[in-house]
C-alpha cells in the first residue's frame, strides 16, 4: 500500500470517528432538551417515573387528545342537545394549576378546570397517559349522556383511547379505539387548586370488554 492510499484511509477513519461523535452528541442533545419523550401516567411500579408531569408533551398530549374527545363527543352527544355548555376536565394528579387552567383554556372556551364548583358539569376524564418517544395514547373518560344514568343514578362514562402522533410537528390524531362503559374505572376527581373528590359518575371496575378501533 503506498503512502498516499495509507492517507486516504486514515482520514477515511477520522471522518467515521467525527460522524459518530456528532451522532453520540446529538442524541445526547435530545435527552436533556426533551426531545425523547418518555412518560406514563398514572406511573406503576414496571412504568419509569417521570420527575416533572407538567412536562411540556405530556401536556400537548392531554391538551390535543380533550380537545379532539370533546370535538367528537360533545356534553350533549346523542341526546338532541348543541354540546354548547360548559364541561369541566379532570386530570392526573401532579399537575400544577398553572397547567391545568392552561390545558383547559387551549381545549375549549367552554372547558373548566375541575374543582368543588364546577364537579357537577360534564366531566371528561383523562385516565392514563402514555408517551414513546414519537406516539402516544390517552384514554379518555367521556360523559355518555345518551345511555342514561347508571344503576346507581350517576351518569355513565365511556372510555375513549386517543392514538397520536408528533414525529416531525405538533402532535394530532390519528385513531382512537372506544371501550364498552366499564371497561375503564372513573378516577377520583383531581381538584386544580387541590384536594380531591369522589368520581361523578358509575365507577364499574376495569374488565376485559373490548374496544373498537376507528
Amino acid at each position: 500500500m503506498d503512502r498516499q492510499q495509507q492517507k486516504r484511509r486514515r482520514a477515511g477513519r477520522g471522518r467515521g470517528v467525527v460522524a459518530a461523535a456528532l451522532v453520540c452528541a446529538a442524541v445526547a442533545a435530545a435527552w436533556a432538551s426533551g426531545c425523547v419523550r418518555y412518560a406514563t401516567f398514572p406511573t406503576t411500579g414496571s412504568s419509569p417515573v417521570l420527575d416533572d408531569p407538567n412536562a411540556p408533551w405530556v401536556e400537548e398530549v392531554m391538551t390535543e387528545a380533550l380537545r379532539w374527545t370533546v370535538e367528537k363527543y360533545p356534553p350533549g352527544h346523542g341526546v338532541g342537545e348543541g354540546g354548547e355548555g360548559e364541561f369541566a376536565i379532570n386530570l392526573p394528579k401532579g399537575m400544577k394549576p398553572a397547567v391545568y387552567e392552561r390545558i383547559a383554556s387551549k381545549v375549549s372556551a367552554r372547558a373548566r378546570a375541575v374543582s368543588e364548583a364546577t364537579a357537577g358539569l360534564p366531566v371528561y376524564h383523562v385516565a392514563r397517559v402514555r408517551v414513546r418517544g414519537p406516539e402516544a395514547r390517552v384514554d379518555v373518560l367521556r360523559p355518555a349522556l345518551e345511555l342514561g344514568p347508571g344503576p346507581d343514578g350517576m351518569p355513565v362514562y365511556q372510555g375513549v383511547e386517543v392514538f397520536l402522533e408528533g414525529r416531525w410537528g405538533p402532535w394530532r390524531v390519528t385513531g382512537r379505539r372506544v371501550w364498552a362503559p366499564g371497561s375503564i374505572e372513573v378516577p377520583a376527581l383531581n381538584y386544580a387548586h387541590g384536594g380531591t373528590g369522589e368520581p361523578s359518575g358509575a365507577t364499574a371496575g376495569a374488565g376485559d370488554a373490548g374496544g373498537t378501533e376507528e
